[in-house]
């Protein structure tokens, strides 16, 4: 039976690592938030065109940017005091891509969610 990763082209060694991001965003109940950034925003143009594909970057890429940014905005809103402090950071995030290394350079699996929060804060101070 086909699904839906297999008509986004998403490869099974991107199908774990996308698995695994939507784990930890119902660890972090988070998941109306990633709901709704999918349903919003459509991805990115890059400057390779893929013919009949539009121009859009691989889905696999955009759904795991989507789910870093959404885990990295709880993060931030759960940690940091102050709505400039916050925004700031936030923007970053948006336009810079700052801060995903947080993300992909820890496993989350064995943590909950206070302890994620506790490796940010850590992760900011550093």
């Amino acid at each position: 039976m086909k699904t839906l990763y297999d008509i986004f082209r998403i490869k099974k060694v991107e199908k774990i690592e996308i698995d695994y991001l939507i784990e930890q965003c119902f660890k972090l109940g988070i998941e109306d938030e990633v709901q709704e950034s999918l349903f919003q925003f459509s991805p990115s143009l890059v400057q390779e065109e893929i013919p009949g594909f539009g121009e859009h970057e691989p889905w696999s890429v955009f759904f795991m940017r989507t789910l870093i940014h959404e885990i990295l905005f709880f993060c931030i809103e759960e940690t940091i005091e102050g709505g400039i402090s916050q925004e700031n950071l936030i923007n970053e995030v948006i336009w810079n891509d700052e801060h995903v290394d947080f993300v992909l350079k820890n496993d989350f699996r064995n943590k909950n969610k206070e302890e994620i929060l506790e490796l940010f804060k850590a992760y900011l101070e550093v």
